[in-house]
């Protein structure tokens, strides 16, 4: 703390008594103050109006015919914040009581003598100096609270909140802190849209003292659903109130609102692949097999595939490349094909090959796309069934043929 310079400030002794004003306007002006004096609490009053840089009053509580100091003391604080240390003959409980409920700066009595005088003033800006940091630090504190990008809030057990920032406001559908507070006169059954959340909570901070990320869905006060993460402390209990604590809460709504509205496109998605009749997987950027639809489960189980993963996570190209006999013939081209998509050399692999079980001859179109996305090129396979048209297929080249030896002959 900087030392008080007592030749910048300017003093307002009040005291109706001539020779004690003359003494103590001595005594001040020695000290290195600039000293002003009224005699009674009008002049006071007058001349803390007209000169706002009286820095402290000295105020004599007893001022005869008039107000008296402790009302001129008043009005003077009304007009600015400053310092007053009140100058009294007495001692008596009544005139000290008198005084500290108009300042928190103290009295002196007059035969304390110059040292207790001059220290007491001291003392006086001091204490006021520390009054007007501790203001400005509350009200930082206030700003950066009613700031915060998190709900900050303090409630009753019993069902309504004592204080709370602008942001629990908002997230609880109001304007203004003012008016949710009036609103909400029963939590649980007001905010929770699950009021059994609110017992829960409550019991783990009877049992534990605080409370860390608690789900909770809420209803705002527009009747849609917010979705928030509860951290509370216990401060103490009330007979009446019950618990009181206080915490923040994160507004999760947003995030939630996204991710289910993605799993619900990612449903939607999922079922048209499953309804496409053909044996359809993703590849990812290494090839590897990241998603398969139903038709592709169902002829792996028809086909007695051992793999339980419908060979999800495995890698399409190396397991082409690797496959054994004639009956997946065309393998080494499709795996072929499937590396220049993924290259960017081509956009589009298009090729016929047999696959033939020991029951049934078969044979499939494969085809495949490449598309990109933020995780890099992927590819969609699609291999469809053409068995059915291999036959007409097969009649049609020997009708050409026939045909085209009836021409030679």
């Amino acid at each position: 703390m900087e030392p008080i310079d007592l030749h910048t400030k300017t003093l307002l002794l009040v005291e109706d008594d001539q020779l004690l004003a003359l003494y103590a306007n001595s005594v001040l002006e020695q000290h290195g103050f600039t000293v002003l004096h009224a005699d009674n609490g009008e002049a006071a009053v007058s001349e803390a109006k007209q000169n706002p840089a009286i820095d402290l009053v000295l105020m004599d509580i007893d001022l005869g015919p008039g107000i008296d100091g402790t009302e001129a003391a008043r009005r003077i604080l009304e007009l600015h914040e400053l310092p007053i240390v009140f100058l009294t003959s007495h001692g008596e409980r009544e005139y000290v009581a008198s005084a500290e409920r108009i300042t928190p700066y103290g009295y002196v009595r007059k035969d304390s003598g110059e040292f207790v005088l001059i220290q007491s003033i001291k003392m006086a800006f001091e204490l006021f100096s520390a009054h007007q940091r501790t203001r400005a630090n509350e009200k930082r504190l206030a700003h950066n609270i009613d700031d915060a990008p998190v709900g900050i809030y303090r409630s009753w057990s019993t069902g309504t909140y004592e204080a709370m920032n602008h942001e629990m406001a908002r997230i609880l559908g109001f304007e203004s802190p003012d008016k949710a507070l009036s609103h909400y006169q029963d939590i649980g059954a007001q905010v929770y849209a699950y009021p059994a959340q609110r017992d829960e909570l409550l019991q783990l901070l009877r049992r534990d003292g605080t409370v860390r990320d608690f789900p909770v869905q809420a209803v705002r006060a527009d009747g849609e659903t917010a979705f928030l993460r509860v951290n509370a402390r216990l401060l103490g209990e009330d007979p009446r109130r019950g618990l009181l604590m206080s915490g923040f809460i994160v507004d999760e709504t947003a995030q939630k609102t996204a991710e289910l509205a993605r799993r619900r496109s990612q449903e939607f998605l999922r079922g048209v692949i499953d309804a496409l009749p053909e044996n359809i997987a993703v590849l990812d950027r290494n090839g590897v097999i990241v998603a398969v639809n139903e038709s592709w489960r169902c002829f792996a189980r028809d086909n007695g595939l051992s793999w339980q993963d419908c060979v999800i996570g495995r890698n399409y190209i190396e397991t082409e490349e690797s496959a054994p006999g004639p009956s997946l013939e065309g393998a080494g081209e499709a795996a072929e094909g499937i590396r220049r998509l993924l290259d960017g050399a081509d956009e589009v692999v298009s090729l016929e090959y047999p696959c033939h079980s020991p029951d049934e001859q078969r044979w499939f179109l494969l085809q495949a796309t490449r598309f990109d996305t933020a995780e890099g090129a992927h590819v969609l396979v699609a291999h469809i069934n053409i068995t059915n048209r291999k036959p007409a297929e097969t009649r049609l080249e020997s009708a050409l043929e026939d045909k085209q030896r009836l021409i030679d002959e």
